[in-house]
C-alpha cells in the first residue's frame, strides 16, 4: 500500500465518522404557548412575543383547534398578534423559532381577553408561558 493510500485510509477512518457526527448549531423549531387563566370560555386574546439577542421570532401558528392566528411583525425580536376562535386554557399558539435551545429568551405579554361574543374579561390570574417538556 502506498503512503498516499495508508493517509487517505487513516483519514477517511478517523475523519468521517466525527465529521458525521457534527450535531452541533441551532435546530429551528415550534415553542408550544399555553393561556393560563381562570376564564373558561374565550373568543379572541391580543398577545405580544418578545426575544431578546441573539433570539429570533420566524411566525406564530394557532395551536388551538378552529383558532386563527392574525400577526403583525414588529422586528425580528417582536410580533404582536391576535388568536380568535373558540378557546380556553391551554396550549394556545406555537412561536416558530430558529433555535429551540434559547427558549429562556423569549417573552410573552397577554394585553387583552374576549369572550366569544368579544366582551372584553378580566386578565387578573391570565397569562402566556412556554409549556414545560
Amino acid at each position: 500500500m502506498t503512503r498516499k493510500a495508508i493517509v487517505w485510509a487513516v483519514a477517511t477512518t478517523v475523519l468521517l465518522p466525527v465529521l458525521g457526527s457534527c450535531d452541533s448549531g441551532p435546530k429551528a423549531g415550534e415553542l408550544p404557548v399555553e393561556l393560563v387563566t381562570p376564564q373558561a370560555q374565550l373568543g379572541a386574546a391580543s398577545f405580544k412575543v418578545t426575544a431578546t439577542s441573539p433570539a429570533s421570532i420566524d411566525s406564530v401558528v394557532p395551536v388551538c383547534q378552529g383558532c386563527t392566528v392574525y400577526m403583525a411583525r414588529v422586528s425580528d425580536r417582536e410580533v404582536r398578534g391576535v388568536v380568535t376562535g373558540p378557546f380556553g386554557p391551554g396550549p394556545l399558539i406555537g412561536v416558530l423559532v430558529p433555535d429551540l435551545s434559547l427558549r429562556d429568551a423569549y417573552a410573552f405579554q397577554l394585553f387583552e381577553l374576549a369572550a366569544p361574543d368579544y366582551t372584553l374579561r378580566n386578565l387578573t390570574g391570565s397569562s402566556l408561558r412556554i409549556i414545560s417538556n
